[in-house]
């Protein structure tokens, strides 16, 4: 994560273990002593938001008449395509409904960071907010599949 971000401007810490903690009693994980991990899940969540954005660019040019780069939905599914580190998120695509809107479902506030990242970036960077949205959603679903991947790994281990 950007060390300008401080983690107290993207969530609000009890509203974050309340998050996770519901949804690891709705995974019927009651046991389940979470300690630090809301706070490193976040963290390493904002770390590929910014990634994701980053990685985005290296797949357009400057626009010809606003000089910005702008990202949009087709951009960050040929980036998933093309770039190692997402082609795994290629099997949630279908799964996304542009009516939904995913900022809500993400446990951090997705704005702030969206925010901190174009302000990062100056006036070179346009998200749309299809865009930004397509991008909640991958994290979301990430976010989600990392927790569900931690309980089983605990469970496993007979640490549960």
């Amino acid at each position: 994560m950007n060390k300008k971000m401080e983690i107290n401007k993207i969530v609000v810490m009890t509203q974050l273990k309340r998050k996770i903690r519901s949804y690891i009693e709705e995974r019927g994980y009651e046991n389940f002593k979470s300690g630090n991990y809301a706070l490193y899940l976040v963290n390493s969540m904002v770390i590929v938001l910014e990634d994701m954005i980053e990685t985005s660019i290296k797949y357009i040019s400057k626009d010809e008449v606003t000089g910005l780069y702008k990202i949009t939905p087709d951009i960050i599914r040929i980036m998933m395509k093309e770039c190692d580190r997402y082609v795994y998120l290629n099997k949630y695509i279908r799964g996304y409904n542009s009516v939904v809107k995913y900022y809500d479902n993400v446990f951090f506030n997705f704005k702030n960071v969206i925010e901190n990242i174009e302000n990062r970036m100056g006036e070179r960077l346009n998200l749309t907010n299809e865009t930004k949205n397509i991008v909640a959603y991958m994290v979301t679903t990430l976010q989600y599949e990392i927790t569900d991947l931690s309980l089983k790994i605990v469970e496993y281990s007979g640490l549960s």
